[in-house]
């Protein structure tokens, strides 16, 4: 039998939900969730979540000490922090 994947992914795996798209439409971005016989599964989003950064169409994690970030996955990445952390420029 064949299921439709969900409106929102352009490729997916493992049924219908939103969370197991493997690609998304080209003006979508895609958010890994986990992956599945060895192949990322993930959300396909109009826009990236808060905690996370836009790289080639993916949303990816921020560092875990940042609110928000401009890229990279390390703590000197982040560009606010959370309210109960202040920001602590090295250098």
């Amino acid at each position: 039998i064949c299921i439709d994947c969900d409106s929102s992914c352009r490729t997916c795996v493992g049924g219908n939900g939103d969370a197991q798209c493997t690609a998304c439409p080209t003006d979508i971005y895609f958010y890994r969730q986990g992956d599945f016989s060895g192949q990322d599964i993930g959300k396909c989003q109009a826009e990236c979540p808060e905690k996370t950064f836009t790289e080639d169409r993916n949303c990816v994690d921020c560092h875990t000490s940042c609110k928000t970030c401009l890229g990279g996955t390390d703590e000197g990445g982040c560009s606010t922090c959370p309210t109960d952390m202040y920001f602590y420029r090295q250098g």
